[in-house]
């Protein structure tokens, strides 16, 4: 009898922990940098993606810079590089578009989505592209 009290322990345990593990509703945490588009010599088009849900998100947006490895400061949420510029497009929007202006002609730009929460900085994959040559 102690075996057989045992055994369906086991498998009730067994079953809680299994049930538990299971993702029936997961969680998407992911943030994906939208392709760049309306490339021109001084613009660009480009944004995010991403899915922290139950979360705040104080800002969305992109950073971009023409150094390489644009980002927020640790943190914070504000410019880490001086070299480096921000676009804040919206606070908790899952899908949302930057437009990037002022870009210099014929240079090529690093552009990364960004979702500052609480207290850390999300990522996508930095991009790159380069402006169209200016006019002669």
């Amino acid at each position: 009898m102690k075996c057989f009290l045992k055994i369906i322990l086991i498998l009730i345990v067994s079953m809680i922990a299994n049930h538990s593990c299971k993702k029936d509703n997961p969680r998407p945490d992911y943030l994906t940098t939208l392709p760049i588009s309306g490339i021109t010599q001084t613009t660009a088009i480009t944004g995010g993606n991403f899915g922290w849900y139950g979360l705040t998100t104080y800002s969305t947006g992109v950073c971009y810079n023409t150094i390489g490895s644009p980002a927020l400061e640790e943190n914070t949420g504000i410019i880490g590089n001086r070299k480096d510029s921000v676009t804040i497009d919206g606070y908790g929007e899952v899908n949302f578009v930057s437009t990037l202006t002022g870009l210099t002609p014929s240079t090529t730009y690093y552009v990364v989505a960004y979702a500052h929460q609480n207290w850390w900085n999300s990522y996508g994959k930095v991009l790159s592209f380069r402006t169209l040559a200016a006019d002669k």
